[in-house]
């Protein structure tokens, strides 16, 4: 589990905001009832990719596995249609966001084990699959709506009957927003976090669920007649579940761990202030904020990663368990930002 990390002094490139304000991709949504709105921003970014054929350990070439969804198919329009705005892709992430009656909104995020690749499969398609279900189950029940743990349950039956995804395993975190109420239910399963921050200060982070050492909590689906001993397989019913009432100027920042793993929690703190800061000097709508919010968080995020002297949360980790990595974690990043106001 990581702990909670306040570095001392610590100086955040101002121009990974003006990146953000210049290049940021309108996602944001504002989602309203008599209560309270939700304005939702989102970005994502997929790692480095390496084009030369993977080998095993064996050193032989990894031969690709037969799947995927078909072009015409309703997983692979929904998906299509979010890449036209980030062509750049999500890697093995993916993410989605639905309304609900009275005003409120679901949001989630799946982040694929990429260890799949030594088998030939892509992670990323089980982690589609898992987060297009979870928004069918949302659109199917606006008006009376499931718990976050019984829409993973639901998403997760969909993807094991899916035969666009042969097999592979995510994590999962999925929140539920009231209108009504202002208040947030959520479940996670695996290493995938959220953060509540009130006046500027983070007063949640969301603990990760590890088997061990980075080995999250996972669903997973099993090519026919391969279950291995050993092989890690959660249920939704092992997701951690939260739930608090929120108030009004409240922020919740949910990502997967290519955020949480190279950046603490003071350094979102002073993002958050830095682009909170630019709204009121431009002038900017609350859903321009909140997209430039969560692309400056993804930005941040890919630059720690690269750098080899950052002491990153993920290096701190491993160190407590006497494995020297030193710097940042490369990895897909994807964040998913709300604004709660009245």
């Amino acid at each position: 589990m990581l702990q909670l990390i306040r570095p001392r002094a610590l100086q955040l490139p101002r121009e990974l905001v003006r990146i953000a304000l210049r290049s940021h991709f309108s996602t944001s949504t504002r989602f309203n009832s008599s209560q309270f709105s939700f304005v939702v921003g989102q970005a994502f970014h997929t790692k480095p990719t390496d084009s030369q054929p993977r080998k095993g350990q064996d050193g032989k070439l990894i031969q690709s596995i037969v799947q995927g969804f078909p072009p015409d198919s309703p997983i692979a329009r929904w998906r299509d249609e979010s890449l036209k705005v980030a062509p750049w892709g999500a890697g093995h992430d993916w993410l989605f966001q639905e309304d609900t009656d009275g005003g409120g909104v679901v949001v989630g995020l799946a982040d694929g084990v990429g260890g799949w690749e030594e088998s030939g499969i892509d992670p990323s398609h089980f982690a589609q699959g898992l987060m297009y279900y979870a928004r069918e189950e949302v659109c199917k029940h606006r008006g009376d709506l499931k718990g976050p743990r019984e829409i993973l349950r639901e998403a997760y039956n969909g993807v094991l009957k899916e035969d666009g995804v042969v097999a592979g395993s995510s994590t999962a975190c999925i929140l539920s927003f009231d209108g009504r109420k202002g208040s947030l239910q959520a479940a996670n399963l695996g290493d995938s976090t959220f953060f509540i921050l009130r006046a500027g200060s983070v007063i949640h982070n969301q603990p990760s669920q590890c088997h061990f050492f980075n080995a999250p909590l996972q669903l997973a689906k099993m090519p026919p007649g391969k279950r291995q001993k050993g092989s890690l397989i959660d249920q939704p019913e092992d997701a951690a579940l939260f739930q608090t009432q929120l108030q009004p100027g409240d922020l919740v920042v949910v990502a997967t761990d290519g955020f949480s793993d190279n950046v603490h929690v003071g350094e979102l703190e002073q993002i958050t202030k830095l682009v909170l800061e630019h709204q009121v000097r431009d002038s900017a709508s609350d859903g321009e904020t909140m997209d430039r919010l969560a692309l400056a968080c993804v930005n941040f995020a890919r630059l720690c990663s690269f750098k080899e002297d950052k002491v990153s949360p993920f290096e701190l980790e491993a160190r407590r368990q006497g494995i020297n990595f030193p710097g940042g974690k490369v990895d897909d990043t994807t964040v998913i930002t709300i604004l709660v106001s009245t």
